[in-house]
C-alpha cells in the first residue's frame, strides 16, 4: 500500500501513431524487440526502463491538448522530452522529434545525438538544479541564516557549511543506457599454399641421400624443359611458376643446421 517510487527523473518517449498504419506497428515492434531501442525503453517492465514510454493515437480527442505547439503530420512520429522534475530544463521542451519510420540502428543514433546536443546546452540549468537552495534568514524566522551571513555575523555554525559552488560533474550529460555485450569473432587465418607445400616436402624428403636424389631430379627436369622448348613441346608450367617451384624444392632439400649442443655431443663420441 506504500506510494510508488519516484521516477520523475526519467526522460519521456512518446510514439504518435495513426489508424491503419503499417509503419506505426513496425516501430512499436522495434521498441519491443530490438536490443538498441530496448536499452532506451523497456515496454514490458517500466521499472527497468531508462525512459517513460507512451503511445498516443492522433485521432484520440482526449489527447488533443498535446498538439498546441506541435502537431505531427506524418506517422509514426517519435517525440523525446526531458524529465518532468525539471532536472534538465523545461519538461515541455521537444529535444527530438522525427516524423516517419527509421530503422532501429538509425533511430538509436539520432536519439543519442539529439540528447547529447541538448544536454550540452542545458548543462548550466543542470548545475543550478543540482545545487542546494540558499536559506532565507527572514523566511526561516531567524533560526537559520543565509550562507553569506553565517561567517560575518559572529555566529559559529555547529558544522562547517558546504561550499556554495556545486562540484563539477565529470560528464555534462545524462547517463545513457548500455547496449548488450556482443562477442567479437576473429576469423581464422588461412595458411599460405606455398608454405604448406614446403612443409610437406620437408617432412617427406628428409636425409642427405634423398636430398641428392631430389637435386638430380631438379637438374633432369630443367634439362627436359630446355629440350621441350627447342622441340616445340608444350609445357604444363610457365617459366615463372617453374622457377617458384624449383625455389621451394631447393629450400626443402637444404639440411637444417645443427645446434651447438648436438655438435658437441658428436665431437665427444668421436
Amino acid at each position: 500500500m506504500q506510494p510508488p517510487q519516484d521516477d520523475s527523473y526519467k526522460w519521456l518517449f512518446t510514439l504518435v501513431t495513426t489508424r491503419n498504419c503499417q509503419w506505426c506497428e513496425q516501430m512499436r515492434h522495434d521498441f519491443d524487440s530490438d536490443p538498441k531501442l530496448k536499452a532506451w525503453v523497456d515496454t514490458k517492465d517500466y521499472t527497468k526502463s531508462w525512459a517513460h514510454w507512451q503511445v498516443v493515437q492522433i485521432e484520440d480527442q482526449s489527447q488533443a491538448w498535446r498538439w498546441k505547439s506541435f502537431r505531427p503530420t506524418s506517422f509514426p512520429t517519435l517525440i523525446v522530452q526531458p524529465p518532468v522534475n525539471g532536472s534538465w530544463g523545461d519538461p515541455h521542451t521537444i529535444v527530438f522529434a522525427h516524423q516517419g519510420y527509421l530503422k532501429p540502428a538509425e533511430l538509436d543514433a539520432a536519439i543519442r545525438k539529439a540528447i547529447q546536443a541538448y544536454a550540452t546546452k542545458a548543462f548550466a540549468k543542470r548545475l543550478a538544479w543540482q545545487s542546494p537552495p540558499v536559506v532565507d534568514s527572514a523566511a526561516s524566522g531567524g533560526i537559520e541564516q543565509a550562507r553569506g551571513a553565517e561567517q560575518g555575523g559572529g555566529w559559529t555554525p555547529p558544522v562547517t557549511p558546504p561550499s556554495p559552488l556545486p562540484p563539477v560533474p565529470l560528464q555534462p550529460g545524462p547517463t545513457y543506457p548500455n547496449y548488450p555485450a556482443m562477442p567479437m569473432q576473429i576469423p581464422p587465418q588461412q595458411p599460405d599454399a606455398g608454405s604448406l607445400l614446403a612443409q610437406l616436402l620437408s617432412s617427406l624428403l628428409g636425409g642427405a641421400a634423398t636430398a641428392n636424389i631430389l637435386l638430380l631430379a631438379i637438374l633432369a627436369w630443367q634439362i627436359y624443359r630446355e629440350f621441350a622448348k627447342k622441340e616445340g613441346i608444350p609445357l604444363l608450367l610457365d617459366d615463372a611458376t617453374a622457377a617458384q617451384l624449383i625455389q621451394i624444392l631447393e629450400s626443402t632439400r637444404r639440411p637444417q643446421p645443427q645446434s651447438p649442443q648436438s655438435s658437441v655431443a658428436v665431437a665427444r663420441q668421436v
